[in-house]
């Protein structure tokens, strides 16, 4: 197979990288809904728990009324903003999936060294989803439209068969394989024995 061509069965070519494309049902395969979901929970919890955990250090009575009606009220009113928050984003990730007509391309090169996940369309969901937190490092991160998981530094990798997914997370990083069940095993397998650091 010539170098750069690219077939839905994992295909080693002439210069013994193996490439391959998935195509990911987005109506079907959660896994980008819960990703979103996870950076939007996530950016509004953080600021919340380190700001109402310094009140709670710093003014933590529970025989003070006024004190745990306090907790209990910004306790209430953090989980409408949450929930709002994740009603919005599953609308959003629907109209987005619509706007692609509910599939997400993607294509991956793997060697010996490591694995390379390459986005053929640029989320804009994940974007926005990013700028939700006002975090100009997290904004950064979602800007990527390719991901290189380099074996060395790999800690674990979690099977997902159902979703055809493969997790490949470093320690600051994490990576999403997705390839057909007709070389599902061969891809594990390959990364497994190719990470000497890997966790058990």
């Amino acid at each position: 197979m010539k170098s750069e061509e690219y077939t839905t069965r994992v295909k080693q070519c002439d210069d013994g990288k193996y490439r391959w494309t998935y195509e990911v049902n987005l109506y079907r395969n959660p896994t980008i809904l819960i990703d979103l979901l996870k950076i939007v929970v996530g950016c509004l919890a953080l600021p919340y728990l380190l700001i109402d955990g310094v009140i709670i250090i710093k003014d933590f009575d529970l025989d003070n009324e006024w004190f745990v009606k306090g907790q209990l009220n910004t306790l209430i009113g953090f989980g409408g903003i949450i929930l709002f928050m994740v009603l919005l984003s599953v609308i959003c990730y629907y109209w987005w999936a619509a706007s692609l007509k509910g599939r997400y391309i993607a294509s991956f090169v793997m060697d010996e060294t490591g694995i390379e996940h390459h986005m053929q369309k640029r989320s804009n969901l994940v974007m926005a989803a990013a700028l939700v937190s006002n975090n100009p490092s997290t904004i950064a991160a979602a800007s990527v439209t390719s991901w290189k998981s380099e074996f060395w530094t790999v800690r674990r990798v979690i099977p997902i068969y159902r979703r055809d997914l493969i997790k490949v997370n470093e320690l600051l990083s994490k990576n999403r394989i997705y390839v057909l069940p007709q070389d599902y095993e061969f891809i594990l397998n390959y990364i497994t024995q190719h990470c000497p650091r890997l966790k058990v």
